[in-house]
C-alpha cells in the first residue's frame, strides 16, 4: 500500500530494492552456524539440488509457459530462488532439522549467480533479450558482499556482532517492507492498469508454493517427519525477495507482478505450512 499510495516511490532506482535485499543478508549471516554443516550427507544433497533448483525449475517453465504464458518466465525465476535466510529460523519453530536447513541456504545462496543466469539464458532466451554477465555480476555481488562484509570484518567485532544479533528481529521486517514498496512503486503504473492480472498471478503462485511445499514434503516422508519438515522448507520457504529485486532490474513488468503478488502467497502458504506441520 505504501508503494501505490507515495508518489516518490515510483522514482526509486532499480538498484534499491536489490539494496534492500542485501542487507538483510547481511543481518541473516550472524544466525549462520557454519559447525552445524558437518552432519550433512552431501551426495544426497546433491541429488537433491538438482532435482529441486534445477529440474524442477525447467519442467515448471515448460507447463506454464503452455498454460499461463505470460506468468512463464516468472514462475522460472520463482523456482531458481535460494532457500530463504528466514528458513533456519522457521526449522527451529517447527522441529525440522536446522543443520540440514542451514546448510541448503548456504549452498543455494551461493550457486544462484550461477544457476540464475544460466538456466535463465538457457530457458527464456527466445522470450526476453538478457545479458546473463550482467545478471551474474548483479545476483554475485548481492549475495556475496553482505556475506564477506560479516564473516570477514562484522563477525571479528564483538560490539558489531552483539548489535547485529540483538537488532536482527525487528530491522529485517523493515528492510522488507521497504523492499516490496520500492518495488511495488516502481510498477505502480503497471499494476493500477492491470488489477484483474494480480488474481490470476495470485492463483497460479498459490498453487506454485502448494506445488513446491508438498515436493519437498514427498522427498523426505519415507525417513522421518522432522526430514519431511526439513525438506518441505528447503523447497518452500525460498528467497522470494530476491526474486522481486532481480525482475525490477532485468525482467517484463508481468514478471515483476507475480514476484511480488508471490511475496504475498509465500507469507501465507508458510504459515499455512507451519500449521499443518504442527499437527504431523
Amino acid at each position: 500500500m505504501f508503494g501505490l499510495i507515495v508518489p516518490a516511490m515510483q522514482h526509486c532506482p532499480p538498484e534499491v530494492p536489490l539494496a534492500f535485499v542485501s542487507m538483510v543478508m547481511f543481518l541473516s549471516c550472524s544466525k549462520i552456524r557454519l559447525h552445524d554443516m558437518r552432519s550433512i550427507a552431501w551426495g544426497w544433497g546433491v541429488l537433491l539440488y538438482i532435482s529441486r533448483f534445477l529440474l524442477l525449475p525447467a519442467c515448471l517453465f515448460w507447463i506454464s509457459h503452455i498454460l499461463a504464458p505470460d506468468y512463464a518466465l516468472g514462475v522460472l525465476l520463482v523456482a531458481l530462488m535460494p532457500v530463504g535466510v528466514s528458513a533456519t529460523g522457521l526449522a527451529g519453530m517447527m522441529g525440522a532439522s536446522v543443520a540440514l536447513v542451514l546448510c541448503a541456504t548456504v549452498i543455494t545462496s551461493l550457486l544462484t549467480p550461477i544457476i540464475v543466469p544460466f538456466m535463465v539464458e538457457l530457458l527464456g532466451n527466445q522470450h526476453m533479450d538478457i545479458d546473463p554477465y550482467a545478471m551474474f555480476t548483479t545476483i554475485a555481488l548481492s549475495i556475496m558482499l553482505p556475506t564477506t562484509s560479516y564473516f570477514g570484518v562484522a563477525r571479528h567485532h564483538a560490539r558489531a556482532r552483539a548489535w547485529i544479533t540483538s537488532n536482527t528481529s525487528w530491522l529485517t521486517p523493515l528492510l522488507m517492507a521497504g523492499m516490496g514498496a520500492s518495488v511495488v512503486g516502481m510498477q505502480r503504473g503497471f499494476i493500477l492498469d492491470n488489477l484483474p492480472l494480480l488474481f490470476d498471478a495470485f492463483l497460479l503462485a498459490s498453487a506454485l508454493y502448494a506445488l513446491l511445499f508438498v515436493v519437498g514434503w514427498c522427498a523426505g516422508k519415507h525417513q522421518s517427519v522432522m526430514l519431511s519438515k526439513s525438506l518441505a522448507l528447503c523447497s518452500g520457504s525460498n528467497n522470494i525477495a530476491l526474486a522481486a529485486a532481480i525482475a525490477v532490474m532485468y525482467f517484463p513488468p508481468s514478471v515483476v507482478l507475480f514476484t511480488v503478488v508471490g511475496d504475498v502467497v509465500w507469507v501465507c502458504a508458510v504459515g499455512l505450512f507451519k500449521r499443518w506441520a504442527d499437527r504431523m
